[in-house]
């Protein structure tokens, strides 16, 4: 995706989940003349500790890649990382974490200059969302268009699909860390209206859809957007004069996905 949105349509900034410590560590490896797989280890380890799910073998696989990718781009057009979100060990912050994430965003736009970029950002679904589900908080990206910002949000649901879990004092975690009880059509989690993506996506593969075309349901319902969790985190009820397309624009549907591997 990054790498399509670099070479099609000039997005050179990739914004992540971590701290600027990290990000800084992400660039200097991407800068280096030689990989430092080292580094890269340590960035990715680190993720561990906010999202031990991601931190994997395809993590280190998918930075190994842009590296490579990055070293085919002349200067204006190699990857920069932005980290902006809080430090992982810091339990104090006294602000939330989507309102820290807005924040230095906003101080790193202006200390360098960069009103004028395009930015893609990966992150958990909840910061994708561009409403709040209630007054109490409100995601990242209904945030980002707050402070005016075009914003175009893509959220990823998974069918038939297994997840790497690793273990942990809260949920049941198998010997091999692997589950496939976690997918959008249950048993744990149903998105309401997936259904209908199992005739559309095919097998083994990542289908992406565009729910703001023209004539799409999406714009007048709120399929895709109500969810029931029974595991992770709290159901997301959209509010009544909303529909699906006020949150997100775009959907990727992940079917057939092997579990992540966990580092050795």
């Amino acid at each position: 995706m990054f790498k399509y949105l670099n070479k099609n349509l000039g997005f050179n900034y990739y914004i992540a989940e971590m701290d600027s410590l990290n990000s800084k560590k992400l660039n200097t490896f991407l800068s280096s003349d030689v990989k430092n797989e080292k580094l890269l280890k340590e960035v990715v380890l680190a993720i561990k500790k906010r999202i031990p799910q991601q931190s994997s073998q395809e993590l280190l696989k998918k930075w190994n890649n842009l590296y490579d990718y990055n070293k085919t781009l002349n200067d204006s057009s190699k990857i920069v990382v932005l980290g902006i979100d809080t430090n992982f060990d810091d339990s104090n912050n006294k602000i939330s974490r989507d309102s820290a994430m807005i924040e230095n965003f906003n101080h790193i736009i202006s200390k360098n200059h960069l009103q004028n970029e395009k930015f893609y950002g990966l992150f958990g679904l909840f910061h994708t969302l561009q409403k709040s589900m209630n007054d109490k908080e409100k995601p990242f990206a209904e945030r980002l268009l707050d402070n005016k910002y075009n914003v175009t949000s893509i959220v990823s649901y998974t069918l038939d699909s297994e997840m790497y879990l690793p273990k942990n004092d809260q949920f049941p975690t198998p010997e091999n860390e692997k589950i496939n009880w976690v997918n959008a059509d249950g048993p744990m989690m149903l998105i309401k209206g997936i259904l209908d993506f199992k005739e559309l996506a095919k097998s083994n593969s990542i289908s992406i859809f565009n729910l703001n075309a023209k004539n799409s349901p999406y714009k007048s319902s709120q399929n895709l957007i109500q969810i029931k969790s029974r595991l992770f985190g709290e159901n997301i009820t959209p509010k009544e004069n909303l529909k699906t397309t006020d949150y997100f624009q775009y959907v990727a549907i992940l079917r057939n996905s092997e579990a992540l591997t966990p580092i050795q």
